[in-house]
């Protein structure tokens, strides 16, 4: 048996909910885990069923000699705590804990969560242990350097909902559908394509409802006004045959998608209900719907239910579903076809010995003496890529 420390940043979106199910995991196959965090450490004690949570300050790649005085601090708890392996799956966190790493010869197993990886976050990582939690990160991994044998692709990593939340052979007069996505630059323009071909869906067969879960997490808030005004656009438009209301932040999203008669998004947000046999479609940022079945379903795990990626654009059908009563039924018969592949790839019960391989790669073939010339150059490294990304963007 191992200690294991599991790093969180905070616990807004699906990477600390992924974080939290394999420790969750590790602990219950009998291995030591303490958790750390920078903000929304209560959030973490609630959910995490007991385990000690450790509060510490988050690392910000813009504040250098903060991140210096940071890791002088993790470098006390690692004393204490002495784990065997440290695992973090938020970039900025990762790239300073590979620093730590170094200098005290504690392996580091480091995941990319979701979203699109850049090779100048990575980079600075060579020598630890890298987890994808899809093969488009593997891909990313290798673009960046290391060798493909050393990358672990983990995508299971949730619960089921309970099989009684799959979708409904028949609908009734009404159609029930959740949307559930945080608000921000990479979201919001499918979000708001979707709101403008609801409001022009004219009279239809079934009245629906639309939910809308997440929040805005930009800085300022920048599109909170644009997507309240458009839900008013949409509704006036819809007039009695539908209606757009948003929930905002949902601490418990799982009774709204039991409840749900269609749960749209990307990631988990489509992945958990889906595995429950729910009608499920892929969100993509150019507002594209693809529903997850049995001849979507390679595609879409290439790339994370993220959107991205050639993916088959199933838009019509989505709208369809509205005045055909045929289309339902197949999408039903279709979600149950798909449901046992869902859960074979993404649920948490078959991560266990995926997580120990990585762990035990790392406690293998990672340096375990201290070393301050190593973790200079890797700080060092983190900042240079860091001067050339802006460059590059500058340039452009």
């Amino acid at each position: 048996m191992m200690k294991i420390l599991f790093d969180f940043q905070n616990m807004i979106g699906g990477a600390p909910r992924t974080q939290l199910t394999h420790m969750q995991t590790m602990k219950e196959a009998g291995h030591e885990v303490v958790a750390t965090i920078g903000r929304d450490a209560d959030v973490l004690r609630r959910l995490s069923g007991g385990i000690r949570i450790i509060t510490v300050r988050e690392f910000l790649l813009d504040k250098p000699f903060r991140n210096l005085v940071l890791i002088k601090q993790w470098l006390k708890i690692l004393e204490s705590e002495k784990p065997d392996v440290i695992h973090a799956n938020r970039t900025n966190q990762y790239r300073f804990l590979g620093v730590v790493s170094d200098l005290t010869g504690i392996p580091l197993v480091f995941a990319q969560a979701g979203g699109v990886a850049l090779p100048t976050d990575l980079r600075p990582l060579l020598g630890k242990t890298p987890v994808g939690y899809s093969l488009e990160n593997k891909k990313t991994f290798v673009s960046a350097g290391f060798e493909a044998q050393t990358v672990h692709v983990i995508s299971n990593r949730m619960h089921s909902l309970n099989d009684s939340a799959a979708s409904h052979r028949e609908l009734g007069k009404s159609i029930s559908i959740l949307l559930t996505g945080n608000i921000k630059g990479s979201t919001v323009n499918g979000m708001m394509k979707l709101l403008r071909n609801l409001a022009s869906i004219g009279h239809a067969h079934r009245r629906f409802r639309l939910l809308i879960a997440g929040q805005d997490i930009t800085p300022n808030k920048n599109f909170d006004r644009q997507v309240a005004k458009q839900i008013a656009l949409t509704n006036k438009s819809l007039i009695r045959d539908g209606f757009v209301e948003h929930l905002g932040w949902v601490d418990d999203i799982g009774p709204i998608q039991a409840s749900s008669d269609i749960c749209i998004g990307k990631g988990r947000s489509v992945i958990q209900p889906a595995m429950a046999g729910k009608v499920c479609f892929v969100l993509a940022e150019s507002g594209r719907l693809t529903r997850v079945s049995l001849a979507t379903f390679d595609s879409l795990y290439e790339y994370n239910f993220s959107g991205r990626g050639d993916q088959r654009d199933d838009s019509a059908e989505f709208f369809a579903l509205f005045t055909e009563g045929s289309i339902w039924r197949k999408a039903y018969q279709e979600a149950k076809d798909v449901q046992s592949k869902v859960r074979e790839y993404y649920l948490a019960e078959g991560a266990k010995d995926k997580l120990l391989a990585a762990y035990n790669d790392a406690l293998y073939t990672q340096e375990k003496e201290p070393s301050l010339r190593k973790s200079v150059n890797r700080f060092a490294r983190i900042y240079i890529e860091w001067i050339r990304f802006k460059v590059s963007r500058s340039e452009e």
